[in-house]
């Protein structure tokens, strides 16, 4: 099932009270992308979707606040009309690390990822029907997970004292089952930060098409898979070695591909 793709103009959002270079930039962005469009011939229309997202780019790299999700999804919506799919997956990615909730930047993702040939792994937590609410919580920053388990684990402690010295009283439920509650909630609550952030941790897209993937560090390694990995694929990087880098498919697979294969969420 392909999902319609969403497109979303917007007009200085990200760079409000900045000079008029970015202002400036993010036009020339939206005119170009409005040209493409309108134009049918397809060269010209992919060249043009090409200039729109150079243009947002140096929009985000001449300005010094952060880019909002909105300008990730027009750069991704400009790469994906420029058959770049390894530099729209990444827009989209982007956008969902500093909007886990936002809709658009999902269903253009689940677009985008549709278009990649049947055999690649995807990832599935963002095709999950709650999948945008454990983005929500994997967006949060480890010290921030770590720092409610230890107060989880404190009240788990005091609740402990709390029942050896019978304050609720013997017969009283809350006071003996609350140490066990706060200790199952610390768990998941430790669980959580162990593997939150996926966004953040080692998360990468191929953005080189055709990139064999190989069995160990070197050029003449054998391949591991049989057809090489097209651009926009998403994976996690596990190790790095010089000029290659270790990294982990959707499908728990890791292989070897080149540094300069790779661009980091």
């Amino acid at each position: 099932m392909r999902t319609p793709l969403i497109i979303l103009f917007i007009f200085g959002s990200a760079i409000v009270g900045r000079s008029s270079e970015p202002e400036e930039l993010l036009r020339q962005g939206i005119d170009n992308y409005q040209l493409a469009l309108e134009t049918t011939d397809r060269g010209q229309r992919t060249e043009r979707f090409e200039i729109a997202e150079t243009y947002f780019k140096k929009a985000i790299e001449s300005s010094t606040q952060r880019p909002t999700a909105e300008l990730w999804i027009n750069i991704g919506n400009a790469a994906l009309g420029a058959d770049n799919l390894g530099s729209a997956i990444i827009a989209y990615r982007r956008a969902i690390a500093i909007a886990p909730g936002n809709e658009k930047a999902r269903q253009n993702l689940l677009h985008a990822r549709s278009l990649l040939p049947d055999w690649v792994p995807v990832p599935i937590e963002d095709t999950m029907w709650l999948g945008w609410r454990w983005n929500r919580a994997a967006s949060t920053t480890k010290k921030t997970w770590y720092g409610i388990a230890a107060l989880l684990f404190v009240g788990f402690a005091m609740g402990l004292v709390i029942r050896q010295r019978g304050v609720f009283g013997e017969g009283a439920i809350v006071g003996r089952a609350l140490p066990t509650i706060l200790l199952v909630v610390w768990c998941g609550v430790l669980a959580i930060s162990v593997v939150s952030s996926p966004q953040r941790d080692g998360a990468a897209v191929v953005v080189v098409p055709d990139v064999i993937a190989r069995a160990a560090d070197s050029p003449a390694a054998p391949a591991r898979l049989k057809t090489p990995l097209p651009a926009g694929v998403e994976v996690t990087v596990l190790e790095e070695r010089d000029n290659w880098v270790r990294v982990g498919l959707a499908n728990e697979q890791d292989v070897w591909i080149r540094r300069s294969e790779i661009e980091m969420i």
